[in-house]
């Protein structure tokens, strides 16, 4: 039975412990995300002459800064796994799929920090949110955190072989982010190659997000907040589900 006293207790544990001895979790994304956001956008606006452009790519970004540390998170837990790490949290007295559950949630709040910097620097592009829009993309951010990781477990868990993980890893990265809507509605992809696109845990997510910041369509954030997150939910059960059952195999 999961009990939520246990949860919050670990979940809090893991990110004290990542801030302290895992600071290189938070620093990669983070540095990547401000290189991107101050680069890129503005090159583009400067090429095209259109503020708009920086706008779009900027949503795009911050995207991409939630995927890098949800990524990494989840390939370091299986290199711990492969290399013996993780022995001594699932010595504890304690399910073990709420010890997994615990230090992704970590992850996920942690990743917020890449999300709020990334926002604060979208702005310089245009991109202005209201409060509750705020709200709505802190939301979204763990949710599809969640998601990916679930992805990345679930296809990369099978194999403790540190090369072989982190290739898997890499593939599903790159194939998420260019198998989703980033630069572009959804609705402009044929209907069949929509519907394989919504099976990526990201699409939905970035829909809502377009809504959000582009401040068109909000009529549909409520609908594609719910299917993203039974989507991203699956995704990450699937994936703990794997994982969890590769520790029993051990």
């Amino acid at each position: 039975m999961l009990s939520l006293r246990a949860l919050t207790y670990l979940t809090a544990y893991n990110v004290k412990h990542i801030l302290t001895t895992r600071k290189e979790f938070i620093l990669v994304p983070l540095v990547s995300t401000i290189a991107s956001m101050l680069i890129v956008p503005y090159g583009l606006s400067r090429f095209t002459s259109s503020i708009a452009v920086g706008a779009v790519v900027a949503m795009g970004l911050l995207v991409t800064s939630i995927f890098l540390p949800s990524t990494i998170t989840a390939l370091y837990t299986i290199i711990e796994l492969g290399i013996g790490l993780l022995d001594k949290y699932l010595t504890l007295p304690i399910p073990r799929h709420q010890v997994v559950l615990a230090r992704f949630l970590a992850s996920a709040l942690l990743g917020l920090i890449n999300v709020t910097v990334a926002l604060i620097l979208a702005s310089i592009y245009g991109v202005h949110i209201t409060p509750l829009g705020a709200l709505a993309v802190y939301l979204m951010s763990i949710v599809l955190s969640l998601g990916v990781t679930g992805v990345v477990l679930f296809l990369s868990a099978r194999n403790l072989d540190v090369q072989r993980a982190s290739l898997m890893a890499s593939i599903v990265n790159i194939i998420l982010l260019n198998l989703s809507p980033l630069y572009f509605p959804l609705s402009v992809m044929p209907p069949a190659l929509q519907v394989i696109m919504l099976i990526n845990p990201a699409s939905g997510v970035v829909e809502a997000l377009r809504a959000i910041i582009l401040g068109r369509g909000w009529c549909s954030v409520p609908t594609l907040i719910l299917v993203s997150l039974v989507l991203n939910l699956a995704w990450f059960s699937a994936g703990v589900k794997v994982f969890v059952g590769r520790l029993r195999r051990l």
